[in-house]
């Protein structure tokens, strides 16, 4: 009994963890900081860098395929 409470108070602590990005951008002379919220694998960051070095999404700056960012100062 006791060891299904500790699984079960393990899984609640695992669900209330946040898991974000944060990123570090140098684009046209101007430095970026901003963390994103959400679990940002390396694989999917660099597909989203490849994307938009590419053109294919119409984004003015990297940072704005990130909508739900937090800008760090």
């Amino acid at each position: 009994m006791n060891d299904l409470k500790e699984q079960l108070r393990e899984k609640a602590v695992e669900q209330t963890k946040l898991v974000f990005g944060i990123f570090h951008i140098k684009e046209n002379g101007a430095e970026t900081y901003f963390a994103s919220i959400g679990n940002h694998e390396l694989l999917y960051a660099a597909d989203q860098l490849r994307r938009y070095v590419q053109h294919e999404d119409a984004a003015s700056a990297f940072e704005n395929l990130y909508p739900n960012r937090l800008e760090i100062t």
